[in-house]
């Protein structure tokens, strides 16, 4: 055996520091005289691609154990950024815990009493984000017995699958899984919709609000266009456009979450 543990000195002093994950314990069992180094091989690529695939096997196991195969299918692509929570796949939002509460008091008292109510309430949240707000506001829609349909939005795939998680949680109320939309990619563009597939889904749909919360301070102007343009097409007669965020009435910052 020595002369193999001979020839793993010349291993080390060619080993890129870029490579490897670490040392294992000599291995002594062979012969007292082995004891270089055992070195695992594998550039920082590889690993990463390792961890996310990890990462993936993870979520899959989550969503199996869930019975979403319908969400999996839409969702598998995401699994880059997701973390889990638990057996959860859901993002936290502290910010959107802090002002849930106030924009739904501001939603029931100053929009809901404008809406006729002859027909499900016919919603579109727009960068919905983690999907605390979906979550909250479905939830207190079925307690006041509203009937409604609520789609959720984002461009970003992480968050959409927030949005499901939070709507498929255990601890969510089973009906809304009946009244909420899967959550759909919508990205914003000063033409309106930049997605093909979503133009598409959302042609002939009309809503009677439209929510932006936290959006047009923090994207690009074109956003803001896009967000106008989406109004003006999908809002139905007497609709409203919902907006949420740090704004200035007369150069003074109004109550938010700044």
């Amino acid at each position: 055996m020595r002369g193999v543990a001979e020839s793993f000195p010349s291993t080390r002093s060619t080993v890129p520091r870029e490579m490897g994950v670490g040392k294992l314990k000599p291995m002594r069992r062979f012969s007292h005289s082995f004891d270089a180094p055992f070195f695992f091989l594998m550039p920082q690529q590889h690993l990463k691609y390792l961890m996310e695939l990890t990462q993936l096997l993870l979520m899959l196991i989550v969503l199996i154990h869930k019975g979403q195969s319908t969400f999996i299918s839409r969702h598998i692509g995401s699994h880059r950024k997701l973390v889990l929570t638990g057996m959860s796949v859901r993002q936290e939002s502290p910010s959107a815990e802090r002002n849930k509460l106030p924009i739904w008091d501001t939603l029931q008292s100053k929009v809901l009493p404008q809406m006729t109510m002859d027909r499900p309430l016919q919603v579109l949240e727009v960068a919905a984000g983690a999907g605390v707000h979906t979550q909250l506001f479905a939830e207190k829609l079925l307690e006041l017995k509203i009937p409604f349909r609520w789609t959720p939005t984002d461009p970003d795939a992480t968050s959409l699958a927030s949005i499901a998680a939070y709507v498929h949680d255990k601890d969510s109320d089973e009906r809304l899984r009946n009244f909420v939309a899967e959550p759909i990619k919508l990205t914003l563009n000063e033409h309106g919709i930049a997605e093909e597939e979503t133009r598409s889904i959302l042609e002939v749909s009309t809503y009677d609000v439209i929510i932006a919360i936290n959006l047009i301070h923090i994207s690009p102007w074109s956003a803001t266009l896009g967000l106008m343009r989406l109004a003006g097409k999908h809002l139905k007669d007497g609709g409203k456009l919902f907006l949420y965020g740090p704004y200035r009435i007369d150069g003074a910052c109004v109550e938010s979450n700044l």
